[in-house]
């Protein structure tokens, strides 16, 4: 990733210890990467995957988790390399991508659609069809993300209606132990059908307050075939960096994943691997030597 020195593609070219550089609005696909020499349509069939609609607000940051996403399955998808993903086993030796998953499409920043939420559910990364993957992936975050209930502040107008105070307790004058179920969200339906967590009984925190983010992933996974009455197949995918403190052992985001494993009536349906890891299996199966480089270049891996 070379730009000439009179093109401005950064929003400052003064480098700061405590901010990553961050793209210019006009120029935040070329926080992508792609092939030197690629032509016009070749970058557009990458960057495409997730139009501007779709992107974080923080996709233009070079710390960008969902910008290292695009990039990596982006062009491994639409290049034809997603099968140098075969073979790549979690930290317990479960296989994370099937052989026979990686013939068929993919889909970023995919809404699940039968949660029944006002705002949908968002899969970074999906393989779809019978046996459901959903990968959540991470680079610099500090956690795998909170219920955001308990953030709900006392000035906002839903304050009254939504508000948790991090317990899973009847409050707030609700009939319901959580505000997402008296909304007819569907977690607490399947929670109990996947993990050792009662739906009718007190919880002081609530299981879900820390894991919220990486109990829906699971749920987006397994939830359908729940809801038809089926045995569910599919499994979660946990991508992180494991240069960051937060994953590693004792980090915050590490225990809220080690609390859904260990949760979890199959621990299967759960399963978590470094980037480093997955880039490292990638070399080896053959990755095209661009595509190393500017791995390594960018973000070190």
């Amino acid at each position: 990733m070379v730009f000439s020195a009179e093109q401005t593609v950064l929003e400052s070219t003064q480098p700061s210890k405590t901010r990553p550089p961050v793209f210019l609005k006009e120029f935040a696909n070329k926080n992508v990467l792609t092939k030197p020499g690629a032509t016009a349509e070749e970058v557009l069939a990458v960057t495409s995957m997730i139009p501007a609609s779709g992107q974080h607000r923080w996709f233009r940051s070079m710390s960008s988790s969902q910008a290292l996403t695009l990039s990596v399955f982006g062009n491994l998808y639409q290049g034809g390399q997603l099968g140098l993903l075969a073979g790549l086993t979690c930290d317990r030796g479960l296989n994370l991508f099937p052989p026979s998953k990686l013939k068929e499409r993919i889909i970023l920043e995919y809404d699940v659609p039968f949660l029944d939420e006002p705002r949908r559910t968002n899969l970074d990364v999906l393989f779809p069809s019978h046996v459901p993957i959903a990968v959540e992936c991470k680079l610099t975050e500090d956690k795998i993300g909170n219920c955001s209930r308990p953030l709900i502040k006392t000035n906002e107008r839903k304050y009254e209606s939504e508000y948790c105070d991090g317990k899973y307790r009847v409050q707030q004058g609700r009939k319901e132990r959580c505000s997402l179920t008296e909304q007819r969200i569907r977690y607490w339906e399947l929670v109990p059908k996947m993990f050792h967590w009662d739906d009718n009984r007190d919880y002081d925190p609530c299981p879900l307050n820390s894991t919220y983010q990486l109990v829906r992933n699971v749920l987006s996974a397994c939830g359908e075939d729940l809801i038809a009455g089926r045995q569910p197949m599919g499994h979660c995918v946990l991508l992180y960096d494991e240069r960051n403190p937060h994953f590693q052992a004792g980090g915050v985001a590490d225990k809220a994943f080690t609390d859904v494993l260990n949760s979890l009536k199959d621990p299967a349906h759960l399963r978590r691997c470094s980037w480093q890891t997955l880039v490292n299996h990638l070399r080896e199966k053959g990755l095209d030597d661009w595509f190393s480089d500017e791995l390594r270049l960018k973000y070190g891996f």
